[in-house]
């Protein structure tokens, strides 16, 4: 999402609680990364505050799971075997896998040499102080544009996994993990308010 008057990129990342608005090709659903917006810009994507918001990698890999059922792509499937398939055609396969879904927070963030562009990271289990936050930095008003509220869910992740699938995810985003400082185990925090002010 880029807002042209206001001067931001909110570099939207799937089910990371932040609005998804992804640009519709010939060839599919085109992801809108940093490069996207760089290729868009050249030299004046300098001019804009970019951010982004990223989210546990487990509890996100969880939560593209449970998106992916709601929409019946493959609804007789169960999580593990969701997994081990990811797993399965990401290491193994000499097709890589192309959705965006499926992508590492990273590399949404980071140019064509894995540099991170990102000015401001948020953090979906602190969504909400994060956004307030940024808004009182910045003085920017997006805290209503660019929330989305109706994926905004307290997960008990942890108790999907087994204890192979929670290696596969971990081996799989392993920099994303250490860059971000996941834990597997990381306390839950989020306490979102009814009304937004």
């Amino acid at each position: 999402m880029i807002d042209y008057e206001l001067k931001y990129i909110n570099i939207q990342i799937p089910e990371t609680g932040i609005k998804q608005l992804h640009l519709q090709t010939q060839e599919g659903l085109q992801q809108k990364d940093w490069q996207f917006y760089s290729n868009l810009l050249h030299d004046k994507i300098s001019d804009f505050l970019v951010f982004s918001c990223v989210r546990n990698t487990w509890e996100r890999f969880l939560a593209i799971y449970l998106r992916c059922k709601n929409y019946s792509l493959f609804p007789r499937i169960d999580f593990t075997e969701f997994v081990e398939d990811i797993y399965c055609s990401i290491k193994f396969s000499t097709k890589p896998c192309h959705s965006f879904y499926i992508t590492s927070q990273l590399n949404y963030l980071s140019d064509n040499t894995g540099q991170l562009k990102c000015q401001h990271i948020l953090y979906y289990n602190n969504l909400i102080d994060d956004l307030q936050n940024l808004q009182k930095q910045t003085g920017l008003n997006i805290y209503k544009k660019v929330i989305d509220f109706e994926i905004i869910e307290d997960i008990n992740y942890q108790s999907f996994y087994k204890p192979h699938t929670r290696e596969m995810i971990g081996n799989l985003f392993q920099k994303e993990i250490d860059f971000f400082s996941f834990d597997f185990y990381e306390s839950k925090k989020i306490k979102y308010p009814i009304k937004i002010t």
